[in-house]
């Protein structure tokens, strides 16, 4: 055997310790089960060309050459199934079934043409042994595009992976991977191809050879980075390379001998700037200050928590930060240092000075609409105190004349002599409009006194008696009632109970258009008794719901609206609720909460 061919074995033996070794190691993992693939075509490839160079007859350097086409002919497929398991590329083609068997199928292709002679179609006798020659076929050509095209994919692949991985470990890795594989892929492309092409031997073939460079990769990766491993030291060195936060160990002379990749982004050094430096080079803090607000309570508390401090940048710029950290001890409890955790607070700052102008500007439109909410309520409550006066003031002067008006009428009516019906007619309409003008003189009064009343025992069936008999000659009306006979007596005003309810009862009846029915309802109840004022009529919307209690509101031809007013007046005299139920089209029904033992004052409307 030529030296050519011992360097061979003596790879071949060093690849079959590594794959064993692979194997060994986690047999079930597809990462290794790749890794396992690809050492083994580099395997084959080193044991064929050593006993290819060694061979006697140029037909025995046939026989290992084809031989050794399972490993020159099947690693740009190994290499690339290799990077798409370490990169995590798998899932990119899980939609494609068939891809493991397309990857494949190209080296087994090749590896049947070669097997015919129409790849390396014969052998030149060199000073190291047997030199292929190229067949004049399409086939080199084949396999110099397969070959390329698959070792460069993979290399992009691992150059892709290293820029977008986010764990320290994986990146070094990928590294190593990437560098180790170019110079085989460079080397082996001049002699094992370019040179063979152009017939010159002088140089020999030594890609296989080369291979053992990136079989070096491997190594070095498994032993220091933990290739196709996850170990505890491999995490920590993830978690605080990819942690959003600046993390710093500094040693016991105070001098800065770790710094993770945000802290260097956040300051603007680099990793050799920092590096044994001393701390104070990047606090802004004065070291007195610093060494009260921090140091002090670290050695005495052994930690501290979210304590305010400003970095300075690389660049003078002041970096507002949330610094934790922690005294780190060794094993004998000895001081080892201490590892610092800075949180970047300027976007946080940036926002709660936002949310301040935000609620202060919160803070002056509230108070502008409390202010113009205030004068809007002085000018209604100074509307209606006018109102109240200037309706006093006209009830008055109106009531004078309307019973001189009504007297006058009634004499005439009695003792005049009227023989003409149309006249007798007359004189009854207008005594029925003196009725309805007196009504509406009595609201207006009621609207501008003071709601006084004075408690005493009323019975509300002797109420309904007269309220009932009032409607009588509505015939399109009828007014039925349900007075349960532990719920008729309550403690009211008896006038202003009867008024309350003769005003729901006239509202009722007026809601009613064409033909209906009220009916009143008492109900006994744990705190006192609920009235129930019930009508079929056109119901209420919305709007006329919201202000349906508001002075002057109404939506009668013939009203002035006061009625409903007065009632909530009432209401609140004696500490009662009132609560509507309306629909429209359906009805209304008005629920007066009478509570027992409430404290009942006089109100002003």
């Amino acid at each position: 055997m030529n030296f050519l061919s011992v360097t061979h074995l003596v790879i071949f033996n060093i690849f079959l310790i590594l794959l064993i070794a692979v194997i060994v190691k986690n047999p079930k993992s597809k990462l290794n089960r790749s890794c396992s693939l690809l050492i083994l075509c580099f395997a084959i490839w080193n044991l064929g060309f050593s006993l290819m160079h060694s061979a006697d007859t140029s037909s025995s350097a046939m026989f290992w050459m084809n031989i050794s086409s399972f490993g020159w002919l099947g690693f740009p497929s190994g290499c690339l199934w290799f990077v798409i398991m370490f990169s995590g590329k798998k899932r990119s083609f899980k939609d494609i079934k068939a891809f493991p068997v397309l990857i494949f199928m190209i080296p087994l292709l090749l590896i049947f043409m070669q097997w015919r002679g129409f790849i390396v179609a014969g052998f030149v006798n060199t000073y190291y042994g047997w030199g292929a020659i190229w067949s004049q076929t399409y086939w080199p050509k084949v396999f110099f595009w397969y070959y390329i095209a698959f070792v460069l994919i993979s290399l992009l692949l691992l150059w892709i992976y290293r820029k977008r991985t986010k764990y320290l470990h994986r990146k070094k890795q990928s590294e190593i991977i990437f560098l180790t594989a170019l110079i085989p892929f460079i080397g082996g492309s001049v002699t094992d191809a370019l040179l063979v092409y152009m017939e010159f031997y002088k140089i020999p073939p030594i890609g296989a050879i080369l291979s053992i460079i990136w079989a070096g990769g491997l190594v070095y990766s498994i032993t220091k980075y933990g290739l196709m491993s996850i170990t505890p030291e491999s995490a920590a060195s993830d978690i605080i390379y990819s942690m959003a936060d600046s993390l710093i160990l500094e040693d016991t002379d105070g001098r800065i001998a770790a710094a993770n990749k945000a802290t260097l982004e956040l300051l603007g050094y680099k990793k050799e700037e920092l590096i044994g430096k001393t701390t104070k080079m990047i606090i802004r803090e004065s070291e007195d200050l610093f060494r009260k607000t921090v140091l002090e309570r670290l050695f005495r508390d052994g930690s501290i928590r979210k304590q305010n401090i400003t970095y300075k940048s690389k660049y003078g710029e002041n970096i507002p930060v949330s610094l934790s950290g922690a005294i780190v001890r060794g094993k004998s409890g000895e001081l080892a240092g201490i590892v610092y955790i800075a949180r970047d607070m300027r976007e946080t700052i940036k926002k709660n000075n936002e949310l301040q102008k935000l609620y202060k500007r919160q803070a002056k439109m509230r108070e502008r609409l409390v202010k113009a909410e205030m004068r809007e309520k002085l000018k209604k409550h100074e509307k209606l105190a006018m109102i109240g006066r200037l309706t006093g003031s006209v009830g008055h002067e109106i009531r004078n004349p309307l019973s001189s008006i009504k007297n006058a009428v009634y004499y005439i009516d009695k003792y005049g002599e009227i023989s003409d019906d149309p006249t007798k007619k007359n004189i009854q309409i207008v005594k029925k409009e003196i009725r309805r003008v007196n009504e509406i003189v009595t609201s207006l009064m009621d609207f501008s006194r003071t709601t006084k009343i004075k408690l005493s025992k009323v019975n509300i069936n002797n109420v309904l008696d007269e309220i009932i008999k009032e409607h009588k000659e509505e015939k399109k009306v009828e007014i039925s009632r349900e007075i349960s006979p532990e719920a008729e007596l309550i403690l009211a005003d008896p006038l202003k109970f009867e008024q309350l309810l003769k005003n729901l009862v006239k509202n009722a009846v007026q809601a009613i258009e064409g033909s209906g029915k009220i009916k009143i309802k008492t109900e006994r109840k744990s705190y006192g008794i609920n009235i129930y004022v019930m009508d079929t009529g056109k119901g209420m919307d919305e709007e006329t719901k919201r202000k349906l209690f508001e002075p002057l509101y109404t939506t009668k031809s013939g009203g002035i609206g006061l009625g409903m007013s007065i009632i909530k007046d009432i209401i609140d005299a004696h500490k009662w609720e009132l609560k509507v139920k309306t629909e429209k089209g359906k009805g209304t029904i008005f629920m007066i909460v009478v509570k027992e033992g409430a404290d009942v004052k006089s109100t002003s409307s």
